[in-house]
Order: structure tokens, then sequence, then C-alpha cells
């Protein structure tokens, strides 16, 4: 999955995909990065539900990014980043808008999937479990 969105945006740094559906959320660097240095990262939805190709692309809502998969920036020293995406604090995740590279814990990762369960009443689902990916192996796992 991560080649397919990277051939169609070659600045993607990673990507999360859900269990509930196959939208994805894209984190790739920001096109002003020079003039905005403290919003390195523009994350995306990619909306496979409407259209499978891929094309049909959305913004995070003000609330997705700031209780979901939005994220803050904990250190900046042009061009390395240290961020949290918003729903999990707890996992930092270095970032080279330069070099295009996402790490935790020194190993590379291009996607993660979040383990989710549906609440029928709730607003939003329960998140379970964060699978960390490079392009062929989990290099980071953390139950919620």
């Amino acid at each position: 999955m991560f080649k397919i969105i990277k051939k169609q945006d070659p600045f993607t740094i990673f990507a999360i995909t859900r269990t509930f559906n196959t939208n994805t959320v894209v984190y790739t660097i920001n096109d002003n990065i020079e003039s905005e240095k403290n919003k390195p990262i523009n994350p995306y939805w990619i909306m496979y539900e409407k259209n499978k190709t891929g094309v049909e692309l959305e913004s995070l809502t003000s609330i997705e990014f700031k209780i979901g998969y939005g994220y803050t920036i904990h250190e900046s020293n042009y061009p390395n980043y240290i961020i949290t995406v918003n729903a999990i604090p707890e996992i930092k995740i270095s970032i080279n808008v330069i070099d295009l590279v996402a790490t935790i814990n020194e190993h590379v990762v291009t996607s993660a999937h979040v383990v989710c369960t549906p609440i029928l009443f709730g607003l939003y689902p329960k998140v379970e479990k964060i699978i960390f990916y490079n392009e062929s192996d989990i290099v980071y796992e953390k139950y919620i």
C-alpha cells in the first residue's frame, strides 16, 4: 500500500490505515516547509471508500486533527522533528523532512495500522492497538 501512495505523492513520509474501512491517512511534507517550519507535515485522507483508485482526497476536519490523526511537535530542529500523532501521544516519531524518513526507536516506519473496535453509539471507534511497519516487517506494536 505504501508504495502505491508514495507513487501518487512522492513526499509521503508514512500512512495510517484502519480496520473498519479502507480510507487512509497520509502524512506528507508540507509544500511550504521553508516558510512554514512550524507546520512540517500535511496529513490528509485518501478516501478509498469513495473511489478505489485513490484520487479522492480530503483534508482532516479540525476535530480529526485535534484528537485523532493530527500531530503535535515536541522537538523542532529543522529538518528534524519529533512528533506524536494526537490519538497516540505516547509514541514519539522522529521525522526528517529532507530525507523523507520517519523512525520509531531508530527503526524506519512507512505505515501503521490501527486496530479499532467500532462503538455503536459513540462518535469515534475505540483504538485497541497500533502496529507500525517498515516496508515488510513490524517494527513497533503497542496496545492502547
